[in-house]
């Protein structure tokens, strides 16, 4: 792991829009990350009763 990857500062947000992650590296770039509500999926239209992974 070199300076630039490692974290020097991390946010945590919930809300009933879901989860929101920030990471700050030390190179000074803030990386984003969302995970949706609890029970939700993740994209529109996979909990369609008519969804096929395959």
């Amino acid at each position: 792991m070199s300076a630039a990857d490692r974290v020097v500062a991390a946010w945590v947000q919930a809300t009933g829009c879901g989860t929101r992650y920030e990471d700050l590296t030390a190179d000074g770039q803030v990386h984003v990350d969302y995970t949706p509500p609890l029970g939700e999926p993740w994209f529109e239209g996979d909990d369609d009763p008519d969804y096929n992974l395959i």
